[in-house]
């Protein structure tokens, strides 16, 4: 029997509905259902929009707080909720800190063990409604996702809502997009963050890198050096100092100083002095070290050491209480730069030594063969008690008596002057040419694999065959020959002399000769 046959639904208790009840009640529920359905198509929609916008920014490299902030009240939106949150677990100790919020809470940083926080840790969300045992003024529902970078906890996005309605799926997923939006966010802001302060050390190191390429004199290096790294650092006042280890015993004194009194000055000067008898120079390790020496300031000193001799020091001074943490991320790039600058005020102790003991090639400018063989000596037992290696580079003019017997000796001095002063340019600061005899030259090179060492060795070769020589006389073309040989650590190494590595230097030069000339060989030392 259809129900139009009888107008109406008789029930179990006899209680009778009518037809137009019933069609009542159906219209009154599609029409919440549709309701709901419109709302949520609608939320949706405002939900696309936002991730949209969103992605856009983050593809336009937009300002990460920014970012956060429009997520924020887009979430709070979505929910209807007045207290949204998005912290960030940031420093050492891990503190959440609240980097986006909407709402009238006062919030702090709260460490790794705040509510929820085991939750958070182990990536679960955290859902808790009608929360009995709080008080009344603080919100009925909490919805809480972890915020998760290559599977690690990075964050937390948190819903508060006054009422205690639960939740629908619809939205708990809704949250975990959101969240998972942010972690993007912050994922691409780190990236692009470590791009450019990678693309600021190469800046920095390449300007350093030219500084000590230039081989300036130690008061113009250190000044060159502790200006850049003084603008990098944003430092409010810089000054560097240089060990003057001639006199007995070495002293510090002041090569550059920018915006520090005298007193202030002599006050370091004395530190740095007696500091080298104290803890403060005993790990040479350290890149920055922090000094109390003022309060409510920072000062930090960066020593300068080159085979653990200090070679000098560059201070920096800030008018407020800095966060020394900031400098871990760039420490490896620091210590390049400590270490290349102090070389190169070694290389000047070593030039200011030659200069002293007159041990100067007159005619080009470089060591002569005594100070060589003091040098090589020494470079060689260094060999022996730290294992690096040393490299041997012999260099010898090809067909030089045919240029003296064309354009005379006068001519020959003059490219051997400008010989001279091309091997002091185009080899490091670290590196040690020197005039062996006649036309042949030798180039010390410390801790220079064979692979290094021939590569110095061909751009020398290269150089020279493209120079033109005494251009006031006529344009003369120069070709070398050039021998390396390369000696590391190995249990043969206390029976190796610097006659053995000359010679096995000299071979490689013969080679090269016997070979066509303008060509670069490698010797193997024989065990």
């Amino acid at each position: 029997m259809k129900i139009q046959d009888i107008g109406g639904l008789l029930f179990k208790d006899r209680s009778e509905v009518r037809l137009t009840g019933i069609r009542r009640l159906w219209k009154r529920q599609a029409g919440r259902q549709r309701k709901q359905l419109h709302t949520l198509a609608q939320t949706y929609a405002n939900f696309e929009s936002t991730i949209a916008q969103i992605t856009n920014m983050i593809k336009d490299k937009g300002k990460l707080t920014d970012l956060l902030d429009q997520l924020i009240n887009e979430a709070g939106m979505t929910f209807g909720s007045e207290h949204v949150f998005l912290s960030l677990l940031e420093g050492q100790p891990q503190v959440f800190w609240v980097v986006a919020y909407k709402g009238s809470y006062e919030l702090r940083e709260t460490t790794l063990q705040k509510l929820m926080g085991a939750s958070y840790a182990a990536g679960q969300m955290v859902y808790v409604t009608s929360r009995e045992n709080l008080d009344e003024h603080l919100p009925r529902t909490l919805l809480g996702m972890p915020i998760m970078i290559d599977g690690k906890l990075a964050g937390v996005f948190e819903v508060f809502v006054e009422s205690g309605e639960v939740l629908t799926k619809q939205q708990l997923k809704l949250a975990e997009i959101y969240a998972a939006q942010a972690g993007v966010a912050v994922k691409m802001a780190r990236l692009n963050d470590t791009l450019t302060r990678k693309s600021e050390e190469i800046v920095l190191l390449h300007e350093v890198g030219q500084v000590v390429a230039k081989q300036p004199s130690p008061s113009i290096l250190l000044e060159q050096v502790g200006k850049t790294l003084s603008d990098f650092f944003k430092a409010d006042a810089c000054a560097a100092f240089v060990v003057q280890r001639h006199s007995v015993p070495p002293v510090v004194r002041a090569a550059h100083v920018q915006n520090l009194s005298p007193a202030d000055v002599a006050r370091l000067e004395s530190l740095l002095t007696n500091g080298k008898r104290s803890e403060l120079w005993q790990d040479t390790n350290r890149v920055l070290v922090t000094l109390p020496l003022a309060v409510e300031k920072t000062v930090q000193v960066m020593p300068l050491f080159f085979r653990q001799i200090l070679q000098g020091a560059i201070v920096f001074c800030w008018d407020y209480v800095r966060e020394t943490s900031s400098d871990f991320p760039i420490e490896a790039t620091l210590a390049t730069i400590a270490n290349q600058t102090a070389m190169g005020l070694d290389r000047e102790h070593l030039y200011g030594s030659i200069k002293k003991f007159g041990l100067t090639d007159t005619l080009t400018e470089i060591a002569n063969r005594r100070f060589f063989d003091f040098v090589l000596k020494k470079e060689l037992s260094r060999v022996r008690r730290y294992g690096q290696p040393l490299s041997l580079v012999m260099v010898d003019i090809d067909f030089f008596k045919m240029i003296n017997d064309r354009w005379g000796h006068q001519t020959g001095d003059i490219i051997l002057k400008e010989m001279g002063s091309l091997l002091k340019k185009q080899f490091r600061a670290t590196d040690l040419p020197a005039r062996y005899g006649g036309e042949e030259f030798a180039v010390i090179l410390p801790e220079t694999d064979a692979a290094t060492a021939y590569a110095l060795a061909e751009i020398i070769r290269a150089q020279t065959e493209k120079r033109v020589f005494a251009p006031s006389i006529d344009k003369i073309s120069v070709t070398i020959s050039v021998g390396v040989a390369t000696v590391e650590f190995s249990e043969y190494l206390d029976k190796l002399t610097e006659a053995d590595l000359i010679f096995a230097a000299d071979q490689a030069l013969y080679r090269a000769k016997n070979f066509g000339r303008n060509r670069v060989e490698v010797s193997e030392l024989e065990k």
